[in-house]
Order: C-alpha cells, then structure tokens, then sequence
C-alpha cells in the first residue's frame, strides 16, 4: 500500500515514463528488482522543468556517494525511480536526504574488479538528487532520483561508511557549432509536428519537453532520455560533450519513431527497436 502511494505522488505530478521507439505512462513504473516493485530497470522519466529547489554544488563532489548498479544510467533533466533495499544504499540515501546530498550513478564495466575487490565503474557518471522519497516500514526506501549533471570521477575514496564514495568533478558541456544546434531543433520541431498529426498526445509531452527556459542543453538531455531506454546508447550520450552530436542522435531517432508511428497506422509491421 505504501509503495502504490508513492507510485500515486509521482503521478500527481503528471511525470510521464517514456519507453522509445514505443512510449510509455507511469503506469509502468514499479516493476523489476532495483528499482520501486513494479518498475522496469533504467526507465528514466523526463522531466519538464527543473526543481528550483535541487542544487549541485562543486565542492559537493569532493566526496561524492556512487551507487553503482547494471543497465542503469541517469541522464541530466531526466528522473529515476529506485528501490533501496541493501543496508549500505540505505544508509547512502538517509545521508542524501538528510543532508540534501547528491548521489552518482555509476554504470559497472562488466564485471572488473579493482585492488580491493569493488566492482570498476565506468569514469563518466549522472549525478543527481533526491526530489522525493518514501521510508518503507522496514527501513527500505523508495526514492525518486532527479538528474542534474555528468560528473568525471577522478578518484576512488578510502572511507569509513558502508556505500563508496569518490572524488569527482563536473563534465562540462559544449556547443561546437550553434547553427547546426539551431537546425537541429528546427528539426525536431518539424518532427513533432509530423508526431502530432497521428498522435495529439504524444506531440504534447514532446512540446513540453522543448521548453528552452531551462536552456538547449536540457532540452537535448530530455529528448534524449525519452528515446532511448538502452543503457548503453545511454552512456555513450552521457560521455558525449558535444550538445549537438547528442541531439543528432535524438533528431535520428526520432525520425525512426515516426516511421514507425505511420506505419502502423498503415497496418503494416513496425519498424524493429
């Protein structure tokens, strides 16, 4: 009953999971093991605006909590929902939400372990921070993770607490060429507006999505958690610097989606994910 409450708080806030080439509702949001039961794994959401209220601040990254976990990775802009079960992770998220301290997704490098026996990570991580959490009865947690930037970890730290923690520091954007950016979500607009003319709804999120107050750099973050769900694709986008080779990215796959979307309303066999 507690975690379908929290599940109802999150959708009081009219978030919408997405899951290209097909999109999904919130509906699916808990399912799988480590993330809140009934949510599938790295089903980051988007988010429309920022929370004015969640800051990173630099020296915040001097030691910086990871938890690392496969097939999971938080883009900026972009929500994740989690499940936290293990002792140490609880005791990582009573230290973030207690002291509004920020935690780093840190993807696994497929089973190598360091000197010390810990599972490597990849460098590159999406750091992020608490906006909302649910205390479980028996010390789990439900708690809703909100991206907020790439971090480049620089360093493993010896350290007394059970969950790891490292030093970090932030991986900055850049924009090589604002024309082709400017091109790009021109045609990201045209695409929408091919989206719309077979689905009204999903034009909306992706309108909204496009809101350009928070900057280009979030709205390229957003589009590109909302379409593409593989955690590799993911992490190659997250290592990216260059804003308009990420929305490149996007504007390609969008273009996927709405071949799809016309070819079935034509009756004939989707394009294949």
């Amino acid at each position: 009953m507690a975690e379908r409450s929290f599940l109802l708080s999150i959708a009081s806030v009219g978030l919408k999971l997405t899951h290209p080439i097909r999109l999904r509702t919130h509906r699916h949001l808990f399912r799988g093991t480590k993330v809140p039961s009934k949510a599938k794994p790295n089903q980051t959401m988007p988010l429309p605006a920022a929370p004015t209220t969640l800051q990173l601040a630099e020296h915040e990254l001097e030691s910086l909590a990871i938890f690392p976990l496969p097939s999971i990775v938080l883009l900026p802009h972009a929500l994740l929902p989690l499940h936290i079960f293990e002792p140490r992770h609880r005791a990582m998220t009573i230290a973030a939400i207690a002291d509004d301290l920020p935690i780093a997704m840190t993807l696994p490098l497929g089973g190598e372990l360091d000197a010390q026996g810990r599972p490597r990570v990849h460098p590159v991580a999406g750091v992020g921070k608490v906006l909302q959490h649910e205390s479980l009865p028996d010390g789990r947690y439900n708690i809703l993770l909100y991206g907020l930037a790439r971090v480049q970890i620089e360093r493993e730290l010896e350290v007394k607490t059970p969950y790891r923690q490292v030093q970090a520091t932030l991986r900055k954007s850049q924009i090589n060429d604002e024309d082709r950016l400017v091109s790009l979500l021109q045609s990201v607009h045209t695409l929408t507006l091919g989206i719309r003319a077979i689905d009204v709804k999903i034009a909306r999120e992706l309108a909204n999505m496009m809101d350009e107050r928070a900057g280009k750099e979030a709205v390229v973050d957003r589009l590109a958690s909302m379409f593409f769900p593989d955690y590799r694709k993911r992490q190659t986008l997250l290592e990216q610097k260059v804003v308009e080779v990420r929305l490149a990215h996007v504007v390609e796959r969008m273009a996927q989606y709405l071949v799809q979307l016309r070819t079935e309303r034509g009756g004939r066999e989707p394009l294949p994910n």
